[in-house]
């Protein structure tokens, strides 16, 4: 009897762990524009609170779209105008640009701040490198190579971070995952399912509760995102 009193005891924890869970990774949008082609999205902290001083800000950008090739800078002031009307507290926000088709960054992440109108300085514009013009990217299959384990791994993290409402080692994990891109040259397809399967093992990962709590998070997560990396991408 009492062994299935323990059993029970560790089948609720686990179920409430991942209700809990299956909350915390949801993001909330804040905006979407069709004509633009742009999607914005908040971050939620480790408390449960999108809203607060520092946002978490992730921008998915749709293939056709002008801000692909015109650059957002020129939208940021009206993005940080809507990002205070939906939150009075707000004074800056960690921006994060990705291609809505296949999750790859457009480039590094970057602060910008209330203070600053939501501009940021030209000194901390740093677009992602293009392939070496020697390489066709459009013929590489990158499945398999190391490239792509790397780029796994970093994908892996910078989602995990995000599910589980982690912001320490973010920006560090996000600027990670746009260094593990430059070596990435490969057909939008691959890199569309490199992204995927990243993104859907840190999701299992954060659920299964793998890390240990005696572990830094930003650590264990990593270590966790290497076995997947070397067991998917065999």
């Amino acid at each position: 009897m009492r062994g299935t009193v323990k059993f029970l005891f560790a089948y609720i924890s686990v179920f409430l762990f991942l209700v809990a869970f299956a909350d915390a990774a949801e993001p909330v949008r804040l905006a979407y524009s069709e004509k633009m082609g742009v999607t914005i999205f908040a971050y939620p902290d480790d408390s449960g609170q999108w809203c607060r001083a520092k946002l978490g800000v992730s921008i998915l950008i749709k293939d056709g779209s002008p801000l692909l090739t015109q650059g957002i800078d020129g939208m940021l002031p009206k993005f940080g105008a809507m990002f205070g009307d939906k939150c009075a507290v707000a004074l800056s926000a960690s921006v994060a640009v990705y291609k809505a088709s296949d999750r790859s960054l457009v480039e590094k992440p970057f602060t910008v701040a209330k203070a600053d109108n939501w501009r940021r300085a030209a000194t901390v514009l740093q677009t992602a490198a293009a392939p070496e013009p020697d390489v066709a990217p459009s013929t590489v299959q990158c499945d398999h190579s190391l490239a792509a384990g790397d780029y796994f791994v970093a994908a892996c993290v910078v989602r995990g971070l995000e599910a589980s409402r982690q912001s320490d080692g973010l920006d560090d994990a996000r600027a990670r995952q746009v260094d593990a891109a430059k070596s990435l040259q490969c057909v939008a397809q691959s890199m569309t399912r490199v992204t995927d399967v990243a993104y859907q093992a840190a999701l299992r990962i954060v659920g299964s509760a793998a890390i240990s709590p005696l572990m830094d998070f930003a650590d264990g997560l990593r270590v966790e995102c290497k076995k997947a990396a070397a067991e998917l991408l065999k």
